[in-house]
């Protein structure tokens, strides 16, 4: 006996050597003869050996796979039986006539291979029972020949129950039946661990882990199941001991739909960074209290966690955290269909700890409430030393959240929450509605009849981005301070602000229907956009809207007898603005640093107070404008006149009316209107230059024209024109109800030109410089980010030039220039003049600015320069002037959002010295080694970047004191080894001296090359070495 139990002890046996002590004190021990017995071979062939009185069994069998049939199959407490199967992946079949009562294991059963025991009447293994094997599977059931043979972990005609008292220790263990029971005492270890029930259950591998099927049926999406979901009685699967799987193993707990309580964990439930499933597809998944469902780790990754069925009750620990440095928490995913309740007691982390990053929370109710009580915490933050916030999604069609929750980081990126709802939702400080209390007592065959909402003990002062999503209303009834990071609020019908959320980051609010501001937001440090069909401002005083960025109105905006102010770095207005309060007519304030866009009417619908707009520019798309008060349009004025329009307006036809107040445009405002422009005050009209490509009119008692210091205009070659004062100009007719005054005296006195009749020159305007008939001479219009303003340049006859020294005062100037072929009117930075006998020739837009370039591949956008050439379409050619161009400039700092690029009109460009810059470029990637029409193709730098990070490296641990980009410049021109490198920046030096003279901007040359530089260094290989500043200051030296 001690010769074959020795045996038994070489075996590779799960912690053998303790269960061999324990077995030994067990036989040497008095005990009752209960040993297996009637066992007969049905399939295979072997031995089966009693020995020591009968208190030992060994069956040996000679086949890798046996069936053996048993009429009773029992170990007392002393008595042993060990399986010896010719290795580990043998498998051995013990079917016990259920006929006779249970089997009860209360000693040991032992094999190096897999034992399958099936008894229909039921197993319990003991409080001394003590398993040990490859694989166990033990079922109150049946299983077939047929399927055993041909390897399929069928278990059929489940009546009977698993209880385990004992220590089972395994490769695999696996528990099927009616119910499965781990006792309080209970011990499952194993690399793979499952407990099943349901009327029939099959086991399936699926690579080195398995998938069960419940009664036909894959454990697949959360169901409603057909048995009442509770908290009583007996559950289907119950483990109040412990169940642990090894570091990175499996457990899988799945219960068919038979119980009302399917699942019950009292216990621990362990898989140290693996993963730990927990299904029903019936009944109630419930947590208690001291449960603890945990697949943390200390050395690696936390594991992943799914509880999933009708309905989940929490009120113990479920956790995936992670200890290690630079390791990552898991996934806890909890998804039910019609409640997930987690109590005052719940406790779920998926958490960094030391220096690791948190992971994921997701909890789902499909068709149902998911309830979250004040006292519970959600828990994925970032480790203290290091690692990053990780998230927490709520999903259900109604959401009730007051549990504390945490996604931050100390010293990594904080995380988010998202909260998704079918149905309404507020954010209040106090509960809406009775907590529910304790769960034992609640209905939980239909979905919690709640209020859904987000308590402001979860929000306020949150320590991540927030986004709430409803398919009806949001409303903020309590507001709370977000501490500097986003929120996303999206309504499938309304979003209602009654109160002012504090310490934003980026604000966005998107609704189907109506987004209502019902109070300021003045502590928006970031981004907004609100986007609805309407945006409607009602409030007891005036409401603020200030961001440190832009703002995106996306909608039309009413103000109901509430004043709106708005600052922003820039902003757009997509819809229209009005007022909707006959007792009080709202004033509107916008105050951008940059561009202001309003492209929808204002006042159309219902004249607002007043309107003061700021911005360095401000575009107009609407076509009329009305105020009871004043309209103000950059009224303090820019303290310089610029090349560029400061006003633009992209209607064919665009009235500004303020019915009982003034119109008025400060200091050096240029007003560019791509159409009709008519202006009418009850009191005064203040205007400076004009442009307008239809019939100019101005009507009031009072006009002043602000005159302004003459300044240079910039051509489409780079060149600039100067323009020595105010010019209004109009593609159509000039109408002035009354003559102007002329205030400052600053620069040339304003002249007035029209290409048709204009009456006013003969009337109110007769005092002054005025041409009509003046020809504008390109053919085609379109517009872009930016329209500048024109200047009127008489030449070659009309009356003296006074470049010249002639005079051209009005008893000089007949008001009419010569006809087209004169250089009659320049456009600003884009229009190209035509002089007498020299045809005007305008470069197909569809070509691109190297049409004709045989044999180049690389293209502008390579060098960071996105090149955009004139529209064809009808549509964007607006205007009644017959030849009328005014091609857009964009500005310095316009860059093209979706490409990083600047972006350039392709009639400003150079295209020789493009072409030149880009077939030096692509010289420079051909000298890189390897694949030089890849390197070409691909835009492949890195070569480039590795070599001038090396020589920089070496340049820098040479060198004495700090190392300087002048030093390096000469240190590379003098140093042997170094020419490579120096190839490279010479040819570097050529690209950017030829793009540099192809018509770009200082300012969009200097964007377009430190961009370029920044890629290339980005494309090395390691990190550190030569930053792009260094090498743009090289470069230059």
């Amino acid at each position: 006996m001690i010769d074959h139990i020795m045996k038994m002890v070489c075996m590779p046996l799960r912690r053998w050597r303790g269960m061999l002590a324990a077995s030994l004190a067990g036989w040497m021990g008095t005990f009752a003869f209960a040993i297996p017995e009637g066992g007969t071979w049905e399939y295979g062939n072997g031995t089966i050996t009693y020995t020591s009185g009968g208190t030992t069994l060994t069956i040996d069998a000679s086949s890798n796979t046996s069936i053996l049939n048993w009429l009773r199959f029992n170990i007392a407490n002393g008595e042993s039986v060990f399986f010896n199967l010719p290795n580990s992946s043998s498998r051995v079949l013990n079917r016990i006539n259920g006929s006779n009562g249970i089997s009860f294991i209360n000693g040991v059963l032992a094999s190096n291979g897999q034992v399958y025991l099936v008894n229909p009447a039921g197993i319990t293994f003991g409080g001394d029972s003590i398993l040990n094997a490859n694989r166990i599977y033990a079922a109150a059931g049946d299983m077939s020949s047929d399927d055993f043979l041909n390897g399929i972990d069928r278990f059929t005609n489940l009546q009977g129950e698993i209880i385990n008292q004992g220590m089972v220790s395994a490769n695999e263990v696996h528990f099927i039946g009616h119910r499965v029971v781990n006792d309080t005492t209970g011990v499952v270890e194993g690399g793979l661990i499952s407990f099943s029930t349901g009327n029939e259950v099959w086991i399936q591998r699926v690579g080195d882990g398995i998938s069960i099927r419940i009664d036909g049926q894959d454990l697949g999406d959360p169901q409603e199941g057909t048995v009442n979901a509770s908290l009583d009685g007996a559950g289907g699967i119950e483990n109040h001991g412990s169940i642990i799987a090894d570091p990175g193993g499996a457990i899988h707990l799945a219960a068919g739909d038979l119980h009302g309580l399917a699942l019950l964990n009292t216990g621990t439930i362990e898989a140290s960074g693996g993963t730990i499933q927990l299904t029903a597809r019936g009944g109630a998944v419930h947590n208690d209290v001291t449960g603890v469902i945990d697949a943390s780790s200390a050395s690696g990754n936390g594991g992943d966690i799914l509880v999933q069925g009708p309905v989940i009750v929490n009120e113990g620990l479920i956790a995936a955290n992670t200890d290690a440095v630079g390791g990552e928490a898991g996934t806890i995913d909890v998804r039910a269909h019609t409640n997930a309740i987690f109590t005052e007691t719940s406790d779920v982390q998926a958490r960094g700890n030391i220096a690791g990053s948190g992971g994921e929370i997701n909890i789902e109710a499909t068709n149902g409430t998911v309830y979250l009580a004040e006292g519970g915490t959600l828990d994925v933050k970032g480790g203290l030393l290091g690692g990053d916030g990780g998230s927490v999604s709520i999903t259900g069609g109604q959401v009730y959240h007051r549990a504390t929750t945490k996604v931050g980081a100390i010293n990594g990126a904080d995380g988010s929450l998202s909260v998704t709802v079918d149905e309404s939702i507020v954010t209040t400080d106090a509960s809406v509605g009775d907590p529910i209390g304790d769960p034992s007592g609640l209905d939980l065959t239909s979905a919690l009849e709640v209020t859904s909402q987000v308590g402001t003990n979860v929000l306020h002062m949150f320590d991540g981005d927030v986004s709430i999503d409803s398919g009806e209303n949001v409303s903020v009834i309590d507001g709370f301070d977000l501490n500097g990071h986003d929120l996303d609020i999206t309504a499938g019908n309304n979003i209602n602000l009654f109160s002012e959320v504090s310490g934003l980051n980026d604000f966005t609010l998107t609704a189907a229907d109506t987004i209502e501001f019902g109070d300021s937001f003045t502590d928006i440090a970031g981004n907004a956009t609100f986007t609805a069909s309407e945006i409607r401002v009602e409030a007891d005083s005036p409401v603020s809207i200030e961001t440190g960025g832009w703002q995106t109105w996306d909608g039309n905006v009413i103000l109901e007898q509430t004043d709106l102010s708005v600052t922003a770095d820039w902003a757009e207005f997509t819809g229209t603005i009005d007022s909707d309060g006959p007792l009080h007519a709202s004033e509107l304030n916008v105050d951008v640093d940059g561009e202001l866009r309003i492209l929808g009417s204002i006042g159309s619908n219902g004249a607002l107070g007043s309107i003061d707009l700021t911005g360095d520019l401000i575009t107009l798309g609407g076509t009329e404008i009305t105020a009871y008060g004043d309209i103000a349009l950059n009224g303090d004025g820019h303290a310089d006149f610029g090349e560029a329009a400061t006003i633009v307006g992209l209607a064919d036809s665009l009235s500004i009316t303020s019915l009982m107040g003034d119109i008025l445009l400060g200091q050096n405002e240029v007003f560019t209107q791509l159409g009709d422009l008519s202006m009418d005050a009850d009191g005064l009209v203040r205007i400076g230059d004009i442009n307008t490509l239809g019939d100019f009119s101005v009507t009031a008692p009072d006009i002043e024209i602000m005159s302004r210091e003459g300044g240079n205009i910039l051509q489409s070659d780079g060149t600039y024109v100067y323009a020595p004062g105010v010019a209004i100009i109009s593609g159509g007719s000039i109408f002035f109800s009354s003559t102007p005054t002329i205030l400052g005296g600053l620069g040339a006195d304003p002249v007035f030109a029209s290409v048709e009749d204009s009456v006013s020159f003969n009337s109110t305007l007769s005092g002054f410089e005025t041409m009509q008939h003046a020809p504008l001479d390109i053919g085609d219009f379109t517009f872009g980010d930016v329209v500048l303003n024109l200047n009127p340049v008489p030449a070659n006859g009309g009356g003296d030039d006074p470049a010249n020294g002639g005079d051209t005062s009005p008893s000089d100037f007949d008001g009419n220039l010569p006809g087209p072929g004169i250089d009659a009117l320049l456009a600003s930075a884009e229009q190209v003049g035509a002089t007498e006998g020299d045809p005007l020739e305008i470069e197909d837009p569809e070509e691109g600015p190297l049409a004709d370039s045989e044999g180049l591949i690389v293209t502008a956008e390579d060098l960071s320069i996105d090149v955009e050439v004139l529209s064809e379409n009808p549509d964007d050619q607006q205007g009644s002037v017959t030849r009328a161009d005014i091609l857009a400039n964009y500005p310095v700092n316009s860059v093209n959002p979706a490409t990083g690029n600047i972006r350039v009109k392709q009639r400003r460009l150079n295209r020789t010295m493009l072409r030149s810059s880009l077939e030096k470029y692509q010289d420079l990637l051909a000298l890189q080694p390897g694949d030089v029409e890849a390197n070409i193709r691909d835009n492949n730098t890195s070569q480039i970047a590795n070599s001038i990070n090396a020589s920089w490296a070496e340049y820098s641990r040479g060198g004495e004191g700090e190392p300087s980009t002048a030093g390096f410049a000469e240190w590379l021109d003098a140093t042997p080894g170094q020419a490579e490198t120096r190839e490279y920046v010479r040819d570097l030096r050529a690209v950017f001296g030829d793009l540099g003279n192809s018509g770009l901007s200082s300012g969009e040359f200097s964007y377009a090359r430190f961009r370029t530089i920044e890629r290339i260094m980005d494309s090395a290989s390691g990190q550190g070495g030569m930053t792009p500043s260094q090498l743009s200051a090289t470069l230059g030296s």
